[in-house]
């Protein structure tokens, strides 16, 4: 991530591979690993929506439901539109 520390899609997008590597792998240092691509923007007071979605997906997968909980930002999504 030395190359774009400040490049929100690159440290989403590279967070997304290492969740689906954690997922895949069944390897939870992935998940740290995500985690630690979105550290510019984890505990900032209002993280762009991409990063909520990471965070989300983070704490969920690591079983972390109290901080996701506490972490109320992430009830600010909603989906808008209905599929179909």
């Amino acid at each position: 991530m030395d190359a774009g520390p400040g490049d929100l899609a690159l440290a989403v997008h590279v967070a997304r591979l290492c969740i689906e590597k954690a997922r895949r792998d069944g390897d939870p240092r992935y998940l740290g690993y995500a985690e630690a691509a979105l550290i510019p923007w984890w505990s900032t007071p209002d993280p762009p929506v991409p990063v909520l979605l990471m965070q989300a997906t983070i704490l969920q997968s690591t079983h972390a439901f109290e901080p996701a909980l506490a972490n109320r930002p992430c009830t600010r999504i909603r989906i808008t539109r209905r599929p179909g």
